[in-house]
């Protein structure tokens, strides 16, 4: 599987490539409606392409993306110190539960040209070429906690967003 998002045109969205053992191609755009930046489209990208693959019952999972960050926060080379980044690294390693074996690894972005592509398709909103799905998110798929103060509480009347 290859993920990417984009920040580009009249939005943000995230491009998912799945391909079947058989050969078979599932192409996602997935158009992300809330404001997102370039790291946060990418977490989205592979969020998004974990569940996906989960629900067509995908066991085993091989995945490529290009942001080399991103890749090593979730491989736990890397320490997130941002917030909202720690929040996507625990989505990712709670979805990694569902399958029997999962591997990322991160590739040169000239080998992600096709998640490249839908990423950007699904920024542009452009039209939709035959054989591609077209996924709409209309909030995060984490949940931020809002942050506590010194006592430990959380203000009161925050609104929680849930994912889907």
């Amino acid at each position: 599987m290859y993920f990417d998002g984009s920040l580009k045109g009249k939005g943000m969205g995230a491009g998912v490539v799945l391909i079947s053992p058989q050969g078979d191609r599932f192409r996602y755009a997935i158009q992300l409606h809330f404001q997102v930046s370039n790291n946060v489209a990418e977490y989205e990208a592979l969020v998004n392409s974990l569940r996906i693959a989960s629900d067509l019952g995908v066991h085993r999972l091989y995945v490529q993306g290009n942001l080399e960050l991103m890749v090593d926060q979730v491989m736990k080379e890397s320490s997130c110190s941002n917030v909202k980044m720690v929040a996507y690294c625990r989505e990712v390693w709670k979805l990694e539960e569902k399958f029997d074996r999962l591997e990322l690894q991160h590739i040169l972005w000239c080998d992600n040209e096709a998640a490249d592509f839908l990423a950007k398709l699904a920024s542009d909103r452009g039209t939709t070429p035959p054989g591609v799905f077209v996924n709409d998110a209309q909030e995060p798929s984490i949940r931020q906690d809002p942050k506590p103060d010194a006592a430990g509480n959380t203000p009161r009347g925050t609104r929680h967003h849930h994912p889907r």
